[in-house]
């Protein structure tokens, strides 16, 4: 499972979610249907590099800042 950073931005809101999962399109997806994620969000999805700021399991998605 590799770690991933999704911003979604609707208007001048932004979000930032960390998603561990397979790949970028999974990431996107766990990020915009996550319970209080803006909707309609374009959404922008880069790998992690480094260490992340904290575990998930498998699948899932945590929202960062």
């Amino acid at each position: 499972m590799k770690y991933f950073i999704v911003e979604l931005r609707f208007g001048e809101n932004k979000q930032h979610w960390i998603a561990c999962c397979e790949n970028e399109a999974d990431a996107e997806s766990l990020a915009k249907e996550a319970n209080g994620s803006l909707p309609n969000a374009r959404s922008e999805v880069k790998a992690l590099e480094g260490d992340p700021p904290f575990l998930l399991k498998p699948d899932n998605v945590r929202q960062w800042r």
